[in-house]
């Protein structure tokens, strides 16, 4: 993402005005044509993950119908109430090329729904926010049934801060939210990746559709515990944008605890030595225990 936008940039800057759009959000990978049955969706690694977890568990499913349905995978393993995740993953990550790597960060904490964005992975249709935000609410659905009687909570990692912030704001039953590596709203984003020298003459602007995510704005209202996650040697996302957001989350009077990991790069905070003390906090207070 932040190669399309330099190169966009770049090609504007004679124009002084660059706009943030869908096109420069959403990257999905190259893939196989959808799923079209549940069956198609077991090409989905799971002998990969039982490599590492061997009592690990995978259901998958769709949520919606036709061409509007969102491909998911609950992964879990033995145990009684553990708290369901529903994890958004970042740009350009679904859940057949980055799905396990998503379980093996989640599984310890509880179980994990995965899902393919619009576009992505066996969701078929273009990716936007628009078409997102439209087929979110049957998912949201399916996390409630699957939460009964366990915590429910929002883990978002980049893009999917933005969106896990909306879904979770969305399903009163939300009990907790994790936002890694993300930011506050994708102008910010474009603001942190404009070079110095081009501020005075380069404007930015957002596309209606993606102005709608203010994670601060979204969360106002928010009253479960929320821990924001900042990565100092993330070069994607800068770290002044995870302390931007956790400083727009007080301001609202969030509970936002914030923990930011001094060796971290964008993909890696959960394997940091001082991530599992991080989690363990978090989810023992969605839990009521601290």
């Amino acid at each position: 993402m932040r190669i399309l936008f330099s190169l966009a940039l770049a090609a504007c800057v004679a124009a002084c005005n660059i706009r943030i759009d869908d096109r420069a959000v959403f990257r999905p990978q190259p893939n196989l044509p959808p799923a079209d049955s549940v069956e198609a969706l077991s090409r989905w690694p799971i002998a990969e993950l039982r490599a590492v977890v061997p009592d690990a568990q995978a259901e998958h499913g769709f949520s919606g119908m036709g061409d509007d349905r969102l491909a998911y995978t609950l992964v879990s393993k033995p145990g009684a109430n553990r708290p369901l995740i529903v994890y958004c993953g970042g740009n350009s990550g679904d859940r057949f090329h980055s799905g396990v790597f998503f379980a093996l960060k989640t599984l310890p904490y509880g179980d994990v729904l995965l899902f393919d964005y619009p576009g992505y992975g066996d969701s078929p249709g273009a990716p936007s926010a628009a078409a997102l935000a439209a087929r979110a609410p049957a998912l949201q659905a399916i996390a409630v049934e699957r939460s009964v009687d366990r915590q429910l909570v929002f883990w978002g990692h980049s893009l999917g801060g933005f969106i896990c912030s909306r879904m979770a704001r969305d399903t009163p039953s939300a009990d907790g939210i994790i936002l890694e590596a993300t930011a506050r709203n994708a102008l910010e984003v474009g603001q942190a990746w404009r070079p110095w020298f081009a501020v005075p003459f380069v404007r930015l602007s957002v596309d209606e559709g993606l102005s709608q995510f203010d994670v601060a704005d979204t969360l106002a209202n928010f009253r479960g515990p929320i821990l924001v996650l900042g990565a100092k040697r993330d070069d994607t996302l800068p770290v002044g944008l995870s302390r931007s957001l956790n400083d727009a989350l007080r301001t609202r009077g969030a509970r936002v605890t914030y923990v930011e990991f001094p060796r971290a790069e964008h993909l890696d905070i959960t394997r940091q030595p001082e991530f599992p003390a991080a989690a363990s906090s978090f989810f023992a207070s969605v839990a009521g225990q601290q």
